[in-house]
């Protein structure tokens, strides 16, 4: 296997794992944002706007994305942790440009109002889902306990109170300020010519660099450890 690295001017990090006897590939964005860097008042946007990255572009709607991935027989997928969103998707190599412009206007949503009001109630079925299923229930109910007011006790998915209360607005702001490319990393893993992805890649140039910081503090949690 071969290793690959390049940053782009704005601050976009490329990174590539060549295998050439690879059947296939996988390309996806790492965003260093999750539900750490939120507040209380905005907990859940981070996979709230995980969600609407698939409700499409000013050119796509949703049906068009999801018929897009399924036109070239991708095995698609996005998750949000405490720390990254990814989104990623698994394609026969011929497929991999297709794949990938198509990924980089995705980063990019239009983030419509009637979109993201509709999406609300997918979240709290969500919520709900989870609240039902003990051992993620437990989980959340642990780290709250643990880390307390710390941004680490936050829930990925947020709270009832938290996405009813949740504005459009302060969607839009959050994706300007930790959707920048120097806050993000495009992975690609398989048989594919590097090249040729740089080449891709290069459309992202014209995405804004911004100031993106994580806010870290330290935390005893529920054992309220003294500093010696």
């Amino acid at each position: 296997m071969e290793f690959k690295k390049e940053t782009l001017a704005n601050g976009l990090t490329i990174i590539g794992e060549i295998n050439k006897a690879a059947k296939s590939v996988a390309v996806g964005f790492f965003v260093k944002t999750g539900s750490r860097d939120e507040s209380k008042e905005i907990n859940g946007l981070s996979h709230f706007l995980e969600h609407m990255l698939f409700k499409g572009t000013e050119k796509l709607n949703a049906f068009q994305v999801n018929e897009a991935f399924d036109r070239v027989g991708a095995d698609f997928n996005a998750s949000t942790s405490e720390e990254n969103t990814i989104f990623y998707a698994k394609v026969l190599p011929e497929y991999l440009t297709e794949i990938t412009k198509l990924w980089i206007e995705l980063m990019r949503p239009a983030l419509r109002d009637e979109d993201f009001n509709l999406e609300k109630n997918v979240i709290k079925e969500e919520i709900a889902l989870y609240k039902d299923t003990p051992s993620y229930d437990v989980i959340d109910r642990c780290r709250s306990l643990h880390f307390g007011d710390h941004p680490c006790g936050n829930s990925v998915l947020g709270t009832n109170e938290s996405i009813d209360n949740m504005t459009i607005e302060q969607m839009r702001d959050y994706f300007i300020n930790r959707y920048a490319p120097n806050n993000m990393v495009l992975a690609c893993a398989g048989n594919f010519d590097w090249q040729n992805l740089l080449t891709v890649a290069s459309s992202c140039n014209s995405w804004q660099k911004q100031v993106v910081d994580r806010k870290l503090r330290p935390c005893w949690g529920s054992k309220k450890k003294q500093r010696i």
